[in-house]
């Protein structure tokens, strides 16, 4: 069955992702905006679910009273920030998971259920469908945390670094043995937003093989900062992750 619809996220049309684009492109937050909404729905519509290519510049730029050049210098930017990889949303697997999709088949499997059950007494009916309900009821609870756990502490980092660099922090911790939480990694986001680069930052923190950060440690390096760890992986994180995204 077809998807007709697509999810949005609480904060999205103030996310501050949106000013270091509209920034970029020397186009006001409202067109970026009402740009990435526009591409956030071409994207449901493509026959693979977050394809942005064959999208109308100009159409869109006519539809909404922008240039054709704004338009296209708000993907441009979308491109540089990696917001856009290739010809797809960077996080739409994680903006737009299936789990509605599977739902949607759940439902269908308890239908047919239902039906077989007709057949069957009231009370062994009644007692094997409650067990089939609990039973849908864990896997989609399991499957809902697993996800949400997973994506969480990359959620934090995205806002203040790029998509590529939050995930190779995360991949950076995993390998450090000292996976990142949803907190941690919220504290973390907010030592690297005192940078004046915080992607710059993140790097630093892979290269020296530092498990954690501060703001400091990027000035005080004639031995006053934290033991810099010999971690043959560090400095090639950030290039490892570009090959699997480029």
């Amino acid at each position: 069955m077809a998807v007709e619809w697509w999810r949005s996220w609480h904060g999205a049309p103030t996310d501050p992702k949106w000013l270091s684009v509209a920034k970029r492109a020397a186009v006001s937050p409202g067109v970026v905006v009402a740009v990435a909404w526009a591409l956030i729905d071409h994207a449901s519509q493509a026959g693979e679910r977050g394809d942005v290519s064959g999208f109308d510049c100009e159409a869109l730029g006519d539809y909404l009273g922008f240039g054709e050049g704004e338009v296209a210098a708000v993907l441009q930017a979308m491109r540089d920030k990696s917001i856009i990889i290739g010809d797809r949303l960077s996080s739409w697997n994680k903006r737009q998971p299936k789990r509605e999709r599977d739902q949607d088949i759940s439902t269908e499997r308890v239908r047919a259920f239902r039906d077989k059950q007709r057949h069957v007494t009231p009370r062994n009916a009644t007692k094997r469908l409650d067990k089939e309900k609990d039973t849908d009821t864990e896997v989609e609870k399991e499957k809902e945390k697993k996800e949400i756990g997973a994506d969480a502490p990359r959620d934090e980092l995205e806002k203040v670094l790029d998509p590529l660099h939050a995930e190779a922090v995360v991949a950076h911790r995993v390998r450090l043995k000292k996976p990142l939480t949803a907190h941690a990694a919220k504290l973390l986001a907010g030592k690297f937003s005192k940078c004046a680069d915080p992607n710059a930052a993140a790097d630093a923190m892979i290269s020296n093989g530092w498990q954690g950060f501060e703001p400091e440690w990027l000035s005080h390096r004639k031995g006053q900062g934290p033991p810099i760890e010999s971690e043959r992986f560090g400095g090639l994180v950030i290039a490892e992750l570009g090959e699997k995204h480029g």
